[in-house]
């Protein structure tokens, strides 16, 4: 195949696969955080999805967010949805943070947060 018939079928390809994606939402969000032995996380560090969890990726989403959804928490960055939480439902996200001296700090804020679901 030529160059350029290869580059066309990949776009094909990739367009077809997007047109399947749900396109990305933006939403305000409960946003707090957590932390591994924060009295209410098990100190093993696994999250509901059997991943570890790691400061600057995981979060904890509501259930009709699948894992592997992606976030972009307004003031926070981009986090990916890993984790559950008893409380975590509708609106709200939890972020993963090493420290838990620095999750307290973060406490409770309202965010813009774009939702890209995989």
């Amino acid at each position: 195949m030529t160059p350029i018939l290869t580059l066309l079928s990949a776009l094909y390809t990739l367009s077809a696969f997007a047109a399947h994606a749900p396109p990305p939402t933006l939403a305000t969000y409960e946003v707090t955080a957590y932390s591994v032995g924060d009295d209410f996380t098990p100190t093993h560090g696994i999250t509901a999805s059997g991943a570890r969890v790691r400061e600057g990726v995981t979060a904890a989403c509501p259930p009709e967010l699948p894992f592997g959804t992606r976030v972009h928490i307004e003031g926070v960055g981009e986090r990916v949805c890993l984790d559950r939480g008893g409380a975590i439902k509708g609106r709200r996200l939890d972020v993963y943070m090493t420290d838990r001296s620095e999750a307290l700090r973060f406490g409770r804020k309202k965010a813009l947060v774009l939702v890209r679901v995989k």
